[in-house]
């Protein structure tokens, strides 16, 4: 899977037994790159990748300058996809470019 955020490519890679270190998703800003629990599905699924590509935002537009806390960022990743969740279907687009 791929994403843009303002022009910068998100590469989000399946890794298994992610969940065992306690996290379902993480967003590492040094290599532009989410990783997601391989066995997420559905609505868990959405809703992680959502909350890691908020992360990748707050990166994007560089929120580390204004001093946000980890804390307000953990809240506003939380609550943005499910709001989202709660109100729209999400659906990924695929892009299928074949050469």
């Amino acid at each position: 899977m791929q994403f843009n955020v303002f022009g910068q490519k998100i590469i989000v890679k399946k890794i298994k037994n992610l969940r065992s270190t306690g996290a379902y998703g993480t967003y590492n800003p040094k290599t532009k790159q989410i990783e997601i629990d391989a066995s997420l599905k559905g609505e868990l699924l959405v809703h992680t990748v959502l909350h890691e590509l908020i992360h990748a935002l707050c990166d994007r537009l560089g929120y580390h300058n204004a001093m946000l806390s980890h804390d307000l960022e953990e809240l506003i990743a939380d609550n943005i996809p499910s709001m989202l969740l709660e109100n729209f279907t999400v659906k990924r687009k695929c892009n299928k470019q074949r050469k």
